[in-house]
């Protein structure tokens, strides 16, 4: 789901900014033309806006941990 999120956002002139464990989605991200991050905090802090798509719940309380402390106001 993520990547589809971002090929359409990509797709409407969006810079998409992402990251992700698997390096194989990485790759894939990549050549849809994101561009990637080491982690959620880095794209926390580079991002006014930011959308997630994760597996459940408990991988979103862990992201949201990392990036909170990163967020625009």
């Amino acid at each position: 789901m993520g990547l589809a999120l971002a090929e359409r956002l990509i797709q409407g002139g969006f810079e998409v900014w992402g990251c992700d464990l698997a390096a194989n989605r990485v790759r894939l991200f990549r050549r849809l033309g994101g561009s990637t991050a080491p982690d959620a905090a880095s794209v926390a802090d580079r991002c006014s806006r930011i959308l997630l798509s994760l597996p459940d719940s408990r991988v979103v309380r862990t992201v949201l941990a990392e990036v909170c402390p990163h967020l625009k106001r």
